[in-house]
């Protein structure tokens, strides 16, 4: 991880978190529309891919709810800079679909 990009490592984060709370369901989806997306090549092996895994990883199996590792000294630090994103970049609302709305 201490290769890729603050901005790429965020993106992984942010969504590998997404991905642990909503389910294998959202990440197929996540994947088909993101397919062509070079910012997600992460998705499907390419760069950025271990560190996806790996803290895929953390969120789903670990109790703490944040970056693997994010125990002790300055793996804390970098704990709350990621609480501190994931403040900042809250999940959109879900919009009605168009056969939903009362016209």
């Amino acid at each position: 991880a201490a290769l890729l990009s603050p901005e790429l490592r965020k993106r992984v984060e942010i969504m590998a978190e997404h991905i642990a709370r909503n389910g294998h369901e959202f990440e197929r989806t996540v994947r088909q529309k993101n397919m062509n997306n070079p910012q997600f090549a992460f998705l499907y092996n390419g760069e950025g891919a271990d560190y996806y895994h790996h803290v895929l990883a953390g969120f789903r199996g670990n109790g703490y709810g944040g970056v693997p590792g994010a125990g002790s000294g300055m793996q804390q630090a970098v704990g709350g800079e990621f609480a501190e994103l994931l403040q900042r970049y809250k999940e959109p609302p879900a919009l009605p679909l168009a056969h939903d709305l009362e016209r």
